[in-house]
Formats: C-alpha cells, structure tokens, sequence
C-alpha cells in the first residue's frame, strides 16, 4: 500500500504533466488565440513553471522530503490556477469542466494540509 506521502508525490507529478501536455498540445494546434497579447506570455509562464514546479516536487516528494517547503507552494499554485479559471469555464457552460476543477480544488486542499500539518 502506497503511502500518502507518495500518493501526493504520483498528484503532484500526474498534474504537472497535465497541464504541460495540455498547453503544448494548445500551442502545437494554434488553439491560443490571444498569442500576440502579452499577458499571454505571462499567463503561460506561469502555467509552465507551475507544471515545471508540480513535478519536481512530486519527484522529489517521491525519494525524498528535500522539497518538503517546495511543494506546498507548487500545490498553492495549483490551487491559485485552477480557482482563476473556474469563471471562464461558468462562463463557457462548460459544467463537466467546472466539476473538474471543483474536484481538483478539493485534493489540492486537501494536499496541502497534510503536507504542512506533517513534519
């Protein structure tokens, strides 16, 4: 049986791949239609460092507590992400999208405490 220190590291690490492959699929299909804006730019360095930072601690997490402080700001980030884009999914109708999120918003919560609360 896994422990919860690793199923954490396995979400950490499932999540930042997502969100890596998701954006790079968006990117290689031309589907970012406002590409020329700049806050663009920032909005996808931010998703990327975030994915970049989900999986480094995941790994880390994984073999060893050496990222113990990284992850909950990876995770935080997360949270930070996930709650920003909500509004655009109610906004599209996209209810199967916004479940999505709301159950993800709940194990990175979730994650997040019991990270910190451990020592």
């Amino acid at each position: 049986m896994f422990s919860i220190k690793k199923v954490i590291s396995i979400y950490c690490v499932l999540t930042g791949t997502a969100i890596f492959v998701f954006w790079v699929i968006l990117l290689m299909s031309n589907q970012v239609p406002e590409l020329t804006l700049r806050s663009t730019y920032f909005h996808l360095i931010a998703e990327f460092l975030t994915s970049m930072l989900l999986i480094i601690s995941g790994i880390g997490l994984w073999f060893n507590n050496w990222v113990r402080k990284l992850v909950p700001i990876s995770l935080g980030m997360l949270l930070y992400a996930n709650i920003n884009v909500m509004g655009q999914y109610i906004d599209q109708e996209n209810y199967l999208m916004v479940a999505t999120i709301i159950i993800t918003i709940i194990i990175t919560v979730i994650a997040i405490g019991i990270v910190v609360s451990r020592k």
